[in-house]
């Protein structure tokens, strides 16, 4: 993993200083939430480790949460896009699966530490709300309306709606350890959240509340 890291902080050939720096610190802090003895995660701690000032810092991200939030962003930019040219049912099953795949691993673990400093802060959640989950919410609430439209996706409930229930299970599914995480099951959540009631007749059923797709 650390020569991973190494790798993606590195500056590419005309990389602007300013830009590495940024990329550094978004490492260290990463890093921070992934150190399950790094003790509190302060600026100083981050600073430390990405070999920046506070004021460097402070000069991108107006609080400690926000640099947090922004570093799982950054980790997650690459393993979980999301392709608005693709047909709509294949870019869901595609990023539905590849966030659940990445819920069970390292940035798992990530988000769950981000989600706990975000709550030990008054009315810090909307900074992981907005920072987190506004831009591919709204492009995964167009590719299903576009899916809705097409008749792939059901008629009867909002792209929203369909959105939530479906990312909002994931996450109740991973937040508590319940049910299964594996691809079978995010298959079988599509069909009966957001198939048309023909499709959602034909899907198997979910694994109980205590599945091992972990």
């Amino acid at each position: 993993m650390a020569a991973a890291l190494s790798r993606s902080a590195t500056p590419g050939r005309g990389r602007p200083r300013s830009e590495a720096a940024r990329i550094a610190v978004l490492e260290a802090a990463y890093e921070a939430l992934a150190d399950a003895a790094s003790g509190p995660i302060t600026i100083e701690a981050i600073a430390a480790r990405a070999g920046a000032s506070k004021v460097t810092i402070y000069r991108w991200w107006p609080d400690r949460v926000a640099l947090l939030v922004d570093a799982v962003l950054h980790r997650l930019s690459d393993a979980l896009p999301i392709d608005e040219a693709d047909a709509p049912a294949v870019a869901i099953d595609r990023h539905a699966r590849a966030w659940a795949r990445t819920l069970r691993g390292e940035i798992g673990r990530v988000t769950r530490r981000t989600i706990a400093e975000c709550l030990t802060e008054p009315d810090r959640i909307a900074v992981y709300r907005d920072r987190y989950l506004r831009f591919r919410r709204d492009a995964a609430i167009r590719i299903i309306a576009r899916g809705a439209r097409q008749g792939v996706f059901r008629r009867d409930a909002t792209a929203a709606q369909m959105y939530d229930a479906l990312y909002g299970a994931i996450f109740y599914r991973f937040l508590l350890e319940l049910g299964g995480l594996g691809d079978g099951e995010i298959r079988r959540l599509i069909a009966l959240v957001m198939r048309p009631a023909r499709d959602r007749a034909r899907a198997p059923k979910l694994s109980g509340a205590h599945g091992s797709s972990w």
